[in-house]
């Protein structure tokens, strides 16, 4: 880093504070790389937002976003079971079914 870049940045707050929450966000993800239950994991910093894909399931946050909404956010997919929220939902499809048909009974009693 030269010195004119250093004064550029002592000049400009916003600039300043988008690196440091940039480097913050950074060593998160490079944490998580240690992490076992993560499979695989990436980071983009496109013009407004951190793209983060953590085991397949791709969030983008705008660059204001705080450091804890982000942790948590990322942190979700480390738990996501998707088998079993495919069988939940066929079950509740199945429950919602069964009451529409006694519904349908119910109408059809009166």
């Amino acid at each position: 880093m030269n010195t004119q870049t250093t004064k550029n940045l002592k000049q400009n707050a916003s600039l300043l504070m988008h690196l440091r929450r940039k480097n913050a966000v950074e060593a998160f993800v490079l944490d998580l790389a240690f992490n076992a239950d993560v499979k695989e994991i990436t980071m983009d910093t496109k013009k407004n937002f951190f793209v983060i894909t953590c085991n397949g399931i791709t969030k983008a946050f705008p660059l204001n976003t705080p450091l804890m909404q982000i942790k948590r956010e990322v942190s979700k997919c480390l738990s996501v079971d998707y088998s079993s929220k495919l069988r939940y939902s066929e079950a509740i499809q199945d429950l919602m079914h069964g009451m529409d048909e006694n519904k349908a009974n119910y109408r059809l009693a009166i």
